[in-house]
Parts: structure tokens; sequence; C-alpha cells
């Protein structure tokens, strides 16, 4: 919703004003509102103040909070449906378990001054939050001018779970190789076959998109000084 509303406004002189109503609330809980009290979100909005924030342009389609190419997509795209209305954060869980096991969809991966092949996850972030609690980038800032990227190379099926691992908030997890990571403003993704992308959760199958930043690119109403992940 947050997603499809944006993109209505980007380059204008409208605000956006968010109100928790999703499964994550992750542009909410990033623009510094409670996610889980309408009534203190609104007195939130009150105080808050219009700050310019970044644009992700992913293919043709806009992102405000996260994209991702790969592993994260494909579990999106399992989630949806009517279950995700009646499971919510579990559904996600469910998801995730039953791709684990799956064949990678891998692509080569450029940007400027780097480039890495073989890759079956990227996550391109431009707020500091992630999904299910895990932590991703946690330095993202959506209006510091840049997209943080976290790319996940393959390196067999115990290696996916390894890196999975890594992303959870415990220091024992940290111990396993994990994703590079990167700041970056523009990039290119190139595959044999369609890739499952996902711009702010939502799922669509892409062919070889570019992906690029839009500095400034849209007001939200906003509190940042809350940065904790």
């Amino acid at each position: 919703t947050v997603n499809d509303i944006g993109a209505q406004l980007v380059g204008g002189n409208a605000w956006l004003a968010m109100l928790p109503g999703g499964t994550e609330n992750l542009m909410c809980r990033s623009a510094g509102s409670p996610a889980a009290d309408a009534g203190a979100a609104v007195e939130h909005l009150l105080q808050a103040k219009p700050v310019r924030w970044d644009v992700g342009v992913l293919g043709d389609r806009l992102f405000f909070g996260i994209a991702g190419i790969g592993f994260d997509a494909q579990i999106c795209a399992r989630a949806e449906g009517v279950w995700r209305q009646r499971l919510g954060q579990v559904m996600y869980w469910l998801a995730a378990a039953a791709q684990v096991p799956r064949k990678p969809q891998r692509y080569t991966l450029k940007w400027p001054g780097g480039q890495l092949s073989g890759v079956h996850e990227a996550i391109f972030s431009n707020v500091n939050r992630y999904g299910g609690g895990l932590v991703v980038n946690a330095q993202a800032d959506p209006t510091d001018g840049w997209l943080d990227l976290a790319v996940f190379p393959w390196t067999g099926y115990l290696g996916r779970v390894g890196q999975f691992l890594t992303l959870l908030p415990w220091s024992w997890a940290k111990k396993f190789p994990g994703p590079a990571r990167f700041r970056i403003q523009r990039a290119e993704i190139n595959a044999e076959e369609s890739l499952w992308a996902h711009v702010d959760g939502e799922p669509f199958l892409v062919r070889n998109p570019s992906l690029s930043l839009r500095a400034g690119a849209l007001w939200v109403l906003s509190d940042l000084r809350d940065r904790s992940g």
C-alpha cells in the first residue's frame, strides 16, 4: 500500500504520511512511527517533519524500503495469497523453510567498481530495517543518497543456511560466513533466465533489470532520530 501511494508522489511536493496496518510496517517503523499503536502513530505524525527520502528503482518499479533479487523474492512469491492474510509473519517463515532446499537462481551483479558472479541473493536497502527481526543492512539511511547492498554468493545449501543465520540478531550467529556489503547508487543484473525480484515485499518476475537511485525524490513525514535496528 505504501509503495503504491508513494509511487504517485515521487517528484512532487506532497508529503507521504504512513499509519501502521500491514504485516511488518517496515516503512512506518523506519520513519520513527510506533508500529503497533495507530493512536500513537497519529500523534507521531503530528510531531514529525517532512524529510526528503531517496527512492530506489529496480527495473521499472520504485521502492522506498527494500528490494531483493533471488532467495527472499522467491519467499515473497511463495507467501503470497490468502494464507498470508491468515497467518501473517508465520507464512513468511514457512515459505523460507520450503525455499531453502530449492535450486537457486544464480546471476551476475555489476556495479561501479565491483562485480560478483554466482549470486543467489542480493538485498538493496534504503532503510535499516528488514522483516522477521532479521538484520541485513543495519547502516542503511533513506536520506544519505546511497543504497546499502548485501550480496550472497552461492556456496551450497548449507552455505545458504549459514548466510541466513548471520542475519539473526544473536552474536553466536555471526561466526558463519555472511554476505558481502557495499554502498551503491546503480547496478546491473544479468542472468540466463527471468529472476524473481521484489520491491517492498511485492514479488514479480524480471529479466536482466538495472537498478538506480533517485536521491531525495520523495517527501516523507518522518522522525529519524531513532536509528536503532
